[in-house]
């Protein structure tokens, strides 16, 4: 990651000088980042999990990471002072367990059913910890860092293999009452559509993920092999191997039936988001994930989908494309870090 995320226009409230920590843990890749109070970046370390491997090993390269950061600055335990580690802040890439700071499951890696992550850590580290899942983690990263700085009420939605969400109103994360708010994945779009992964039919993460596009581009160049001429030659001409990628990159370009797929798509995110923002009147909604990197065409017809289920007394919020990239999970585990500092 960059060596500095954008500065933070004011230091956290009670503390003046100390360092924080952040830890991104995703199904294949784990980051560790070490920042100053002003979002400064210190020390960074990314590795990833070998083939076969498990919680216990996720771990055990977080654990090497973080003291490895540690000495690069030269921190000392228990020594007050700019390197005195304040927090530790980290986003799992999964369902959490916020209150008694525990792993619900993990869908990637076996291992993680009940581990007790925030006391392991705060053992280790002797460091109060937050954790939280990833995508709350990154809807708060874009807030203080990213898209969303200056705005307090905000949705983000990360699009890609699947769709999650984090909501923060007035400024805060907004968890609900079991720790489960912003699933928008999981809203129906489409009754009796597609199959969801949760069980459900016509989820909105059934039609407009990364693996629901796939799935309708191959179903549709299957059914119109002259149109899909465009999206074969771009997937090596082979129907199965079509992607997200290859359908925005073609509708790019002009492509009729890339520009239904990627319309289409607008159309079901445009549904979920715009009732979203009837229901929290928010002022910012940021699209992170891979499909949030297509560009206006995806963007010009989501807006106006989104606009189209808006009541008309509410002012249509922004939705602009995440800015902090792959940077996010980790940029958000410091936010929540620095959160309530």
């Amino acid at each position: 990651m960059q060596r500095s995320l954008p500065r933070l226009d004011t230091r956290p409230q009670f503390a003046t000088e100390g360092m924080v920590a952040g830890v991104d843990i995703g199904g294949t890749n784990q980051t560790v980042a070490l920042a100053r109070l002003d979002g400064e970046v210190v020390a960074t370390q990314r590795r990833q999990l070998r083939p076969g491997g498990a919680a216990q090993d996720v771990m055990g390269n977080v654990l090497e990471m973080i003291d490895a950061s540690l000495a690069e600055v030269g921190h000392t335990p228990g020594r007050p002072g700019a390197d005195k580690l304040l927090r530790v802040g980290v986003g799992f890439g999964g369902p959490v367990d916020i209150k008694n700071g525990t792993i619900v499951t993990s869908h990637h890696v076996p291992g993680w059913e009940g581990y007790p992550l925030r006391a392991t850590l705060e053992q280790h580290l002797d460091a109060p910890t937050v954790i939280d899942n990833d995508a709350n983690a990154a809807a708060l990263g874009e807030a203080i860092f990213g898209a969303g700085r200056g705005h307090r009420n905000i949705l983000y939605v990360n699009v890609g293999t699947g769709i999650g969400a984090g909501v923060i109103l007035n400024g805060r994360l907004y968890h609900g009452q079991h720790g489960m708010a912003g699933e928008i994945g999981h809203v129906t779009v489409l009754p009796e559509g597609p199959l969801c992964p949760c069980g459900k039919r016509g989820c909105l993460e059934a039609l407009a993920s990364g693996r629901a596009i796939e799935r309708r581009a191959q179903v549709a160049a299957g059914a119109e092999p002259e149109a899909a001429g465009r999206l074969r030659a771009l997937a090596g001409g082979e129907v199965g191997q079509i992607g997200g990628r290859h359908v925005f990159r073609a509708a790019a370009e002009g492509d009729a039936l890339a520009l239904q797929l990627a319309e289409e798509t607008a159309c079901y995110l445009g549904l979920a988001l715009g009732n979203a923002a009837n229901i929290l009147d928010l002022s910012i909604i940021v699209v992170g994930g891979g499909v949030g990197e297509s560009g206006e065409v995806l963007f010009t017809p989501l807006r106006a989908a989104l606009r189209a289920h808006l009541l008309p007394s509410i002012p249509s919020p922004e939705v602009v494309p995440a800015a902090l990239g792959y940077d996010a999970g980790i940029a958000g585990a410091l936010a929540l870090a620095l959160d309530g500092l």
